[in-house]
Protein backbone atom coordinates (compact mmCIF):
# COMPACT_ATOMS: atom_id res chain seq x y z
CA UNK A 1 0.00 0.00 0.00
CA UNK A 2 2.79 2.39 0.50
CA UNK A 3 4.17 1.78 -2.65
CA UNK A 4 1.14 2.33 -4.07
CA UNK A 5 0.24 5.90 -2.57
CA UNK A 6 4.30 6.94 -3.45
CA UNK A 7 4.02 5.77 -6.95
CA UNK A 8 0.53 8.08 -6.76
CA UNK A 9 2.31 11.12 -5.53
CA UNK A 10 4.61 10.52 -8.33
CA UNK A 11 1.53 10.34 -10.83
CA UNK A 12 0.40 13.41 -9.76
CA UNK A 13 3.64 15.74 -9.93
CA UNK A 14 4.80 14.38 -13.02
CA UNK A 15 0.74 15.32 -14.05
CA UNK A 16 1.03 18.87 -12.49
CA UNK A 17 4.75 19.76 -13.99
CA UNK A 18 3.12 18.82 -17.19
CA UNK A 19 -0.20 21.32 -16.83
CA UNK A 20 2.06 23.52 -15.60
CA UNK A 21 4.71 23.41 -18.41
CA UNK A 22 1.61 23.42 -21.04
CA UNK A 23 0.01 26.48 -19.24
CA UNK A 24 3.19 28.70 -19.65
CA UNK A 25 3.88 27.26 -23.36
CA UNK A 26 0.30 28.34 -24.00
CA UNK A 27 1.26 31.92 -22.59
CA UNK A 28 3.92 32.32 -24.10
CA UNK A 29 2.61 31.46 -27.37
CA UNK A 30 -0.59 33.29 -26.96
CA UNK A 31 1.88 36.54 -25.58
CA UNK A 32 3.84 36.10 -29.43
CA UNK A 33 1.29 35.77 -31.16
CA UNK A 34 -0.44 39.12 -29.66
CA UNK A 35 2.99 40.54 -30.07
CA UNK A 36 3.81 40.07 -33.60
CA UNK A 37 0.40 40.96 -34.05
CA UNK A 38 1.33 44.31 -32.86
CA UNK A 39 4.38 44.64 -34.26
CA UNK A 40 2.37 43.83 -37.63
CA UNK A 41 -0.10 46.52 -37.01
CA UNK A 42 2.57 48.73 -36.27
CA UNK A 43 4.70 48.72 -39.58
CA UNK A 44 1.47 48.74 -41.52
CA UNK A 45 0.56 52.05 -40.04
CA UNK A 46 4.46 53.29 -40.85
CA UNK A 47 4.00 51.94 -44.12
CA UNK A 48 1.05 53.98 -44.79
CA UNK A 49 2.35 57.21 -42.96
CA UNK A 50 5.46 56.70 -45.30
CA UNK A 51 3.33 56.52 -48.49
CA UNK A 52 1.21 59.52 -47.39
CA UNK A 53 4.24 61.57 -47.28
CA UNK A 54 6.14 60.49 -50.31
CA UNK A 55 2.58 61.02 -52.13
CA UNK A 56 2.64 64.68 -50.69
CA UNK A 57 6.23 65.37 -51.60
CA UNK A 58 5.41 63.84 -55.25
CA UNK A 59 2.55 65.72 -55.95
CA UNK A 60 3.80 69.26 -54.25
CA UNK A 61 6.67 68.93 -56.98
CA UNK A 62 4.66 68.31 -59.64
CA UNK A 63 2.44 71.16 -59.12
CA UNK A 64 -0.23 70.13 -56.84
CA UNK A 65 -2.04 73.12 -54.80
CA UNK A 66 -0.38 74.42 -51.54
CA UNK A 67 -3.38 75.94 -49.94
CA UNK A 68 -5.67 74.69 -47.67
CA UNK A 69 -9.28 74.42 -48.71
CA UNK A 70 -8.75 77.36 -51.11
CA UNK A 71 -12.26 77.55 -52.81
CA UNK A 72 -13.84 79.47 -49.46
CA UNK A 73 -15.19 82.28 -50.73
CA UNK A 74 -14.16 85.76 -48.84
CA UNK A 75 -16.25 88.78 -49.03
CA UNK A 76 -15.04 92.83 -48.33
CA UNK A 77 -16.70 93.77 -45.17
CA UNK A 78 -15.38 97.35 -45.20
CA UNK A 79 -13.25 96.63 -41.94
CA UNK A 80 -11.20 93.97 -42.16
CA UNK A 81 -7.56 94.00 -43.09
CA UNK A 82 -6.76 91.47 -44.39
CA UNK A 83 -10.49 90.49 -45.40
CA UNK A 84 -9.45 87.11 -46.50
CA UNK A 85 -6.46 84.54 -46.19
CA UNK A 86 -5.48 80.71 -47.48
CA UNK A 87 -3.10 79.18 -44.93
CA UNK A 88 -0.40 77.09 -46.77
CA UNK A 89 0.48 73.46 -46.21
CA UNK A 90 4.13 73.76 -45.85
CA UNK A 91 6.96 76.18 -45.30
CA UNK A 92 7.65 78.75 -47.74
CA UNK A 93 11.06 77.96 -49.47
CA UNK A 94 12.53 81.67 -50.04
CA UNK A 95 14.22 82.05 -53.57
CA UNK A 96 12.06 79.71 -54.84
CA UNK A 97 9.52 80.56 -57.75
CA UNK A 98 5.59 80.04 -57.44
CA UNK A 99 2.79 80.00 -58.99
CA UNK A 100 -0.71 81.64 -57.98
CA UNK A 101 -4.43 81.71 -59.77
CA UNK A 102 -6.58 82.85 -58.11
CA UNK A 103 -10.39 83.94 -58.94
CA UNK A 104 -11.85 87.20 -57.43
CA UNK A 105 -13.98 90.26 -58.54
CA UNK A 106 -13.55 93.84 -57.61
CA UNK A 107 -15.93 96.76 -58.02
CA UNK A 108 -15.42 100.31 -57.04
CA UNK A 109 -18.99 101.76 -55.95
CA UNK A 110 -20.17 105.38 -54.94
CA UNK A 111 -17.36 107.76 -53.87
CA UNK A 112 -14.73 105.04 -54.03
CA UNK A 113 -11.96 106.50 -56.61
CA UNK A 114 -8.99 104.82 -55.26
CA UNK A 115 -9.66 100.74 -54.41
CA UNK A 116 -7.93 97.66 -55.56
CA UNK A 117 -8.03 94.22 -54.77
CA UNK A 118 -4.35 92.86 -53.95
CA UNK A 119 -2.76 89.81 -53.35
CA UNK A 120 -0.03 88.77 -50.94
CA UNK A 121 2.21 86.41 -50.33
CA UNK A 122 3.81 85.42 -46.55
CA UNK A 123 2.12 88.37 -44.76
CA UNK A 124 1.48 91.79 -45.78
CA UNK A 125 4.97 93.10 -47.58
CA UNK A 126 5.61 91.16 -50.76
CA UNK A 127 2.48 91.92 -53.15
CA UNK A 128 2.07 89.50 -55.70
CA UNK A 129 -0.76 91.25 -58.12
CA UNK A 130 -3.71 93.57 -58.01
CA UNK A 131 -7.02 93.84 -59.92
CA UNK A 132 -9.25 96.92 -60.14
CA UNK A 133 -12.86 97.11 -61.78
CA UNK A 134 -12.33 93.61 -62.96
CA UNK A 135 -16.90 93.83 -64.36
CA UNK A 136 -17.59 90.43 -62.65
CA UNK A 137 -15.20 87.73 -61.93
CA UNK A 138 -11.71 86.62 -63.30
CA UNK A 139 -8.92 84.54 -62.97
CA UNK A 140 -5.66 85.83 -62.67
CA UNK A 141 -2.55 84.19 -63.08
CA UNK A 142 0.82 85.18 -61.72
CA UNK A 143 4.34 83.94 -61.49
CA UNK A 144 6.69 85.12 -58.66
CA UNK A 145 9.84 84.54 -56.36
CA UNK A 146 9.27 84.49 -52.79
CA UNK A 147 11.65 86.95 -50.76
CA UNK A 148 12.33 87.03 -46.87
CA UNK A 149 10.22 89.55 -46.22
CA UNK A 150 7.61 87.52 -45.11
CA UNK A 151 7.36 83.87 -44.27
CA UNK A 152 4.43 83.36 -42.74
CA UNK A 153 2.29 80.15 -44.46
CA UNK A 154 -0.55 82.48 -46.08
CA UNK A 155 -1.97 84.36 -48.94
CA UNK A 156 -3.48 87.29 -47.93
CA UNK A 157 -6.19 89.54 -49.34
CA UNK A 158 -6.78 93.54 -48.94
CA UNK A 159 -8.73 95.79 -50.39
CA UNK A 160 -6.14 98.93 -51.01
CA UNK A 161 -7.04 102.12 -49.67
CA UNK A 162 -9.96 100.55 -47.94
CA UNK A 163 -13.73 101.72 -48.78
CA UNK A 164 -15.78 101.92 -45.94
CA UNK A 165 -18.97 99.04 -45.79
CA UNK A 166 -21.14 102.34 -46.70
CA UNK A 167 -19.52 102.93 -50.16
CA UNK A 168 -20.46 99.42 -51.14
CA UNK A 169 -17.18 98.39 -53.06
CA UNK A 170 -17.00 94.52 -54.10
CA UNK A 171 -13.69 92.82 -53.65
CA UNK A 172 -14.64 89.15 -53.58
CA UNK A 173 -11.96 86.35 -53.39
CA UNK A 174 -13.80 82.53 -54.60
CA UNK A 175 -10.53 80.61 -54.77
CA UNK A 176 -6.98 80.39 -55.74
CA UNK A 177 -3.92 77.70 -56.25
CA UNK A 178 -0.91 78.13 -55.14
CA UNK A 179 1.89 75.45 -57.03
CA UNK A 180 5.66 75.79 -56.31
CA UNK A 181 7.26 76.56 -59.81
CA UNK A 182 6.10 77.76 -62.66
CA UNK A 183 3.86 75.05 -64.60
CA UNK A 184 0.60 75.11 -63.64
CA UNK A 185 -1.96 72.69 -65.59
CA UNK A 186 -5.47 74.00 -64.49
CA UNK A 187 -7.57 77.06 -65.09
CA UNK A 188 -9.86 76.02 -62.59
CA UNK A 189 -9.46 75.53 -58.72
CA UNK A 190 -8.28 72.01 -57.51
CA UNK A 191 -8.36 70.22 -54.26
CA UNK A 192 -4.74 70.21 -52.12
CA UNK A 193 -3.42 67.07 -50.33
CA UNK A 194 -2.64 69.39 -47.44
CA UNK A 195 -6.54 69.96 -46.72
CA UNK A 196 -6.77 67.40 -44.23
CA UNK A 197 -5.08 69.01 -41.47
CA UNK A 198 -7.44 71.43 -40.00
CA UNK A 199 -9.54 68.10 -39.52
CA UNK A 200 -6.81 66.11 -37.90
CA UNK A 201 -5.47 69.07 -35.48
CA UNK A 202 -8.96 69.89 -34.82
CA UNK A 203 -9.90 65.95 -33.63
CA UNK A 204 -5.95 65.74 -32.13
CA UNK A 205 -6.85 68.85 -29.93
CA UNK A 206 -10.49 66.66 -29.07
CA UNK A 207 -8.90 63.99 -27.69
CA UNK A 208 -6.21 65.55 -25.29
Amino acid sequence: QGSAIVSLKNDLAATNNAVASKADSSAVTNLTSRVSTAEGNITSQGNSITSLTNSLAISAKGGANLLIKSNVVGTYNGVAYPHHVYEMGEEWEVGAQYTLLWCAEHKRNSTDTSSNLAVYAGGGSQTIQSVVNTNGKVVNKVTFTKNSSGVAKVINFYMINRPSAAQGSIGTVYWAVLVKGNLITTDTWIPSSYDYLPDVTANASAIT
